[in-house]
């Protein structure tokens, strides 16, 4: 094999340095395993989920901003309402989110 028929075999095998600056080069998705580019929106993942006398409260993890929020839904009285919350206090808002409403 030549040297030019090597260099041409790589540059199909491997990505060029232009698309990892475009941050086009597709990469396995672990959890569907299916083709995923960057730049893609990945879904809003539910980490915690509790229910109690109507109310209903989500730790969710939001990965293109790696955020989290504490979602509330109050069946009874008909509200509803989100909070960001910073990871170290992640779960005390989601065990106490009317304290943190506040």
């Amino acid at each position: 094999m030549s040297l030019r028929e090597d260099t041409d075999a790589r540059s199909v095998l491997s990505p060029s340095s232009a698309a990892v600056r475009r941050g086009t080069i597709p990469h396995r998705h672990k959890e569907n395993d299916r083709m995923l580019t960057r730049g893609t929106v990945q879904p809003t993942r539910e980490l915690a989920a509790r229910e109690s006398d109507g109310i209903h409260v989500a730790l969710l993890w939001h990965p293109d901003d790696n955020a989290l929020t504490v979602s509330v839904d109050d069946e009874r009285a008909g509200d509803r309402f989100s909070l960001a919350v910073a990871p170290d206090r992640a779960l005390d808002a989601f065990y106490h989110p009317f304290a943190y409403a506040a």
